[in-house]
């Protein structure tokens, strides 16, 4: 939409040579001897477009990415895709070879007794329980793990000559006493967290009257994350998304309400997936787990109790809904309602 975002420097690059430049929007110290320009990459995919004037000369499609990862042209092949090493001021390096996800011989999901875990995959399998993102400073798994309390497990395999692989999320709800069917966010904790860039806290620039304008959950911040769902009869799915506090004043609620969107960006187009049993519909590009808005501190059921004898009653459409009790990393984070969401999709 804006071609002329960041020009570039008006320098002369000979034939056969390189410049570098740095993206940078924060305003952190950046390495010297490079040319910064003032935009930034989404680390849930981006579009970068190379123009002169408004002929657009070039352009790469960045996929989601994880940390320390250089993505380009490679020297060995056509395309874009993960480099095996970042190369600044020096021709692409060769397509990264790229170690597959681990995966959970332990079906995830609901459990009244503890629960024995074990994980297989190539390499070394290093894991966390505490959302953040498993490195080779994280825990090396050396056997089946036992867990006796509900517990997220990300896990990463490492493998010599190879890229880092994707992170597997598997989570584990033990002996919570549900009788709902289970709903499950894993995300990096800074994603909500954080002061500055967190989606679910006020933030830096936050009014300081109710509903906090300005918060970073009044933004359209969206989020990498894995989104699950265990039906009480063993069914469901699991799927990475991306994730945006969603509502209008109800953002400032303690339990706010998150949209989940499925995108190429994410590794999946569509969440292939009957949220709604029969009478809904087979394939959804986003949903909402939604805090009831202004009903939160009250009943928590008029507006699907509403909407569903309006639909059944006066013959029309409206956002299915069914209720489901949310964890959110590993912690109970109330009953929510899974709705339909009302965008050009619906």
């Amino acid at each position: 939409n804006d071609l002329q975002k960041a020009a570039l420097p008006d320098v002369s690059i000979p034939a056969g040579g390189y410049r570098v430049f740095i993206l940078a929007t924060d305003g952190l110290a950046t390495p010297s001897g490079y040319t910064v320009l003032p935009l930034s990459l989404a680390a849930s995919g981006e579009t970068v477009y190379l123009s002169q004037g408004s002929r657009i000369a070039d352009c790469m499609v960045m996929p989601a990415l994880a940390s320390d990862i250089s993505y380009g042209r490679p020297s060995d092949s056509a395309g874009f895709s993960q480099l095996a090493a970042p190369t600044p001021g020096a021709a692409n390096a060769a397509a990264a070879r790229i170690a597959e996800a681990p995966v959970s011989q332990t079906a995830q999901g609901v459990y009244e007794e503890d629960v024995v875990v074990a994980l297989a995959g190539e390499g070394k399998i290093y894991y966390t329980t505490d959302c953040n993102e498993p490195t080779t400073a994280s825990t090396l798994y050396s056997g089946p793990i036992t867990l006796s309390k509900t517990t997220v497990l990300r896990a990463r395999c490492y493998v010599e000559g190879k890229a880092a692989g994707k992170i597997a999320d598997f989570t584990f709800i033990i002996r919570e006493g549900m009788t709902l069917p289970v709903a499950s966010l894993v995300t990096t904790p800074a994603n909500l967290w954080d002061y500055k860039t967190g989606i679910y806290v006020d933030g830096p620039n936050a009014s300081a009257t109710f509903p906090h304008v300005g918060a970073n959950y009044w933004q359209q911040w969206e989020k990498p994350a894995t989104v699950s769902l265990f039906e009480k009869d063993g069914g469901g799915f699991t799927s990475a998304c991306g994730i945006r506090i969603f509502g209008a004043y109800s953002r400032a609620l303690e339990m706010k309400s998150i949209s989940c969107f499925f995108r190429n960006a994410y590794g999946v187009k569509q969440l292939d997936y009957p949220l709604f049993g029969e009478e809904g519909l087979g394939v959804y590009k986003s949903f909402i787990f939604r805090n009831t808005g202004q009903d939160f501190k009250r009943a928590r059921m008029r507006d699907p109790l509403l909407t569903s004898i309006a639909g059944e009653m006066l013959g029309l459409d409206v956002q299915k809904c069914r209720p489901v009790a949310l964890f959110l990393n590993g912690e109970f984070w109330g009953v929510y309602y899974i709705r339909e969401k009302i965008n050009e999709n619906y």
